[in-house]
């Protein structure tokens, strides 16, 4: 395990942390962790909540012991707090032949890296839903009572593996979560189109270009999918791209291009104490609409609203507490934006407690304009425009243009009745391997 500040950035080359190791992705997936498992150890840790425990424990423990492994249990406590994780580690750590595979959400998916890295064993990854990424990324996000502790970067998973049709049977509140979530990929990655970046770096952007394409010209009808409990290909289209898409962004692109203002929005609000009812990708999508009122993009956040309306998401920061924000805890978390490393100064202009404090009006004004509405039609394909930013390498920077229509972004195809094959897939990449990279700021 590294912390952030021990990160490692090679001049002139990349120590990139590939994750995961293996991509499986199907219908009856499950009963493969065990074959996936067999390589990297004798007995298989199942981490997970009660719930998830219960669900696909069976299934997941009678593929390993069919394999050959002996399997041990434990339950996620809950939070991924580095005293949970370091007790974890230490217990697990010591077990000869020790093998960790999570399941379930974010959380519990974040705990299972965060152990098995600091334990120095393998992890495979058996999400139960596509609210996030965590399931192919190689980072673990770490809280305490609720709040943002830092982001450990180096964790990826040897081996992912994504039952389509369990996914289609979760709440589909958190595929909609993690659409929000991937399309942050794209609305903070380009704030650096035009700028000096690597090779790995634009291959990300163009990765984050293709899952926000796809994203907003498919989400809203694979989470309809999701409320019938039907593995669509539209669907799966949409799993991979949270899941896989996401993930890809996250490695390739590093910290510059894995936070800008829609994640410090969501982490700081975290460190506000406040008790938030929403779930992660739900304050990103609000935190998109604020990045962009920030930005003076007000066409652009006007049509990020009304998709996130369409998802189902809350659309005020009420409504992500559950409760108002009084004016003292707004200018708090304004406050918190603001700290040294917070990811809202990789915004293209200054930034200042006024700015906050105007845009998450006007973030809160959209979305309440979209509360009141009645239900928007499904988004039209592509949604808000991937402008190119002028200049030569280095010196383009993404300008605010109020008043420029939106566009189709490139790539972004009308919809189709075959969006995708509807069979499992296989996506092997490099193994996972021990690299060093930034940490997102907050």
């Amino acid at each position: 395990m590294r912390s952030a500040e021990a990160v490692f950035e090679p001049q002139g080359g990349h120590d990139l942390p590939l994750s995961p190791g293996r991509y499986l992705a199907g219908e009856g997936i499950l009963d493969r962790v065990g074959e996936m498992a067999r390589p990297f150890g004798s007995q298989a840790i199942l981490i997970a909540d009660r719930l998830v425990m219960d669900l696909a424990g069976p299934q997941v423990g009678g593929s390993l012991r069919r394999a050959g492994l002996r399997v041990r249990e434990q339950l996620f406590p809950g939070e991924t707090s580095p005293e949970a994780v370091e007790g974890a580690a230490t217990r697990w750590g010591a077990l000869e032949g020790a093998v960790l595979v999570g399941m379930g959400g974010g959380k519990a998916l974040d705990y299972a890296k965060a152990v098995a890295d600091r334990a120095g064993r393998p992890v495979l990854m058996v999400p139960t839903s596509a609210a996030t990424c965590a399931a192919a990324s190689a980072c673990a996000i770490l809280y305490a009572g609720g709040r943002y502790v830092e982001t450990r970067p180096d964790t990826p998973p040897v081996c992912c593996l994504v039952d389509y049709q369990i996914i289609a049977e979760a709440p589909p509140r958190l595929l909609a979560s993690g659409i929000a979530d991937a399309l942050a990929k794209w609305e903070e990655g380009r704030l650096h189109e035009g700028t000096a970046l690597t090779f790995p770096e634009r291959v990300a952007l163009e990765v984050a270009r293709r899952v926000h394409a796809d994203l907003w010209e498919r989400g809203g009808g694979a989470v309809e999918d999701c409320r019938k409990k039907e593995a669509t290909a539209r669907l799966k289209a949409v799993v991979d791209a949270n899941i896989l898409g996401a993930g890809l962004c996250s490695v390739l692109g590093g910290h510059r291009l894995r936070s800008a203002a829609a994640h410090a929005f969501a982490l700081s609000l975290t460190l506000t104490g406040e008790r938030i009812a929403a779930l992660h990708g739900e304050t990103v999508g609000f935190g998109l609409v604020f990045q962009c009122c920030l930005l003076g993009e007000r066409e652009e956040a006007a049509a990020l609203a009304v998709l996130l309306r369409g998802l189902g998401l809350p659309p005020t920061l009420a409504d992500l507490l559950g409760r108002d924000l009084p004016p003292a805890g707004r200018a708090a978390l304004a406050r918190l934006l603001l700290r040294p490393k917070s990811g809202i100064h990789l915004l293209p202009r200054p930034v200042t407690e006024a700015s906050i404090l105007r845009a998450l009006e006007e973030a809160d004004a959209l979305g309440g304009k979209q509360a009141a509405a009645p239900p928007p039609p499904p988004a039209p394909p592509g949604g808000p425009r991937h402008r190119k930013a002028r200049g030569a390498p280095g010196e383009g920077r993404l300008r605010g243009a109020p008043g420029t229509p939106p566009r189709r972004p490139p790539g972004a195809r009308p919809p189709s009745g075959s969006p995708g094959p509807a069979s499992a897939s296989v996506a092997p990449c490099a193994p996972a391997g021990r690299g060093r990279r930034g940490t997102p700021a907050a």
